[in-house]
C-alpha cells in the first residue's frame, strides 16, 4: 500500500520485479498520468486502486498485463477521456469504479471484453449516452448486477442500451436530465 503519500511521478517499470503482487493501492497521491510501461509484468495483480489522484491521462495499453485483475478503482481523478481499448485485456474484471471524473464520452466498445463485470460505477461525470452505437456499450455485460450512472448529463434511455443485462439488480440514474424513456 502506497496510499496517502505525495507521489506525483512513477518511473516506468518501477514495479517490474514485483511479479507476485496481488494488491496495489496508490490511492490519495498526486499522480497525473499512467504510462503504458508502468505496470508491465504485474500479471498476478487482482486489485488496483488509483483513486483520489489527479490523473488526466491513461495511455491506451497501460493495463494490458492485467490478465487477472478483478477490481479497478479510478474514481476521483481528472479523467475526461478513456481510450476505447483501455479495458480490452481485462477479461477477469468484476468491478470498475470511474466515479467523480470529467468523462464526457464513453466509446461503445469500452467494456466489450469485460464479460464477467458485476459492478460498474460511472457516477458524477459529464457524459450523455448519445451515440449511434451506444447500445453496444453494455451489450456484453451479461453478468452486470450493479450499474451506477447518477449525476451525469443523460437525457434519455434507449431500450437497447440495457437489453443484455438480465442480471441487473440495481440501476441508479438519479440527478441526470432524463426526459424520455423508450
Amino acid at each position: 500500500y502506497l496510499e496517502f503519500n505525495n507521489i506525483n511521478i512513477i518511473e516506468s517499470d518501477c514495479f517490474k520485479e514485483l511479479i507476485k503482487l496481488q494488491i496495489l493501492s496508490l490511492k490519495s497521491n498526486q499522480i497525473l498520468e499512467i504510462s503504458n510501461k508502468l505496470f508491465r509484468n504485474l500479471n498476478n495483480l487482482l486489485q488496483l486502486d488509483l483513486s483520489k489522484n489527479h490523473i488526466e491521462l491513461i495511455e491506451s495499453n497501460s493495463f494490458n498485463s492485467f490478465e487477472n485483475l478483478e477490481t479497478l478503482n479510478l474514481e476521483s481523478n481528472n479523467l475526461s477521456k478513456i481510450h476505447g481499448e483501455l479495458f480490452q485485456n481485462l477479461a477477469q474484471l468484476k468491478i470498475i469504479k470511474l466515479n467523480i471524473n470529467r468523462i464526457e464520452y464513453l466509446s461503445p466498445n469500452l467494456f466489450f471484453n469485460c464479460t464477467i463485470l458485476e459492478e460498474l460505477s460511472i457516477e458524477n461525470n459529464r457524459f450523455n449516452l448519445i451515440d449511434d452505437n451506444i447500445d453496444l456499450l453494455f451489450s456484453n455485460l451479461i453478468k452486470l448486477k450493479l450499474l451506477f450512472l447518477s449525476e451525469n448529463s443523460i437525457q434519455f434511455l434507449n431500450e437497447k442500451l440495457l437489453k443484455n443485462t438480465k442480471q441487473l439488480r440495481i440501476l441508479s440514474l438519479f440527478g441526470n436530465k432524463i426526459s424520455n424513456l423508450s
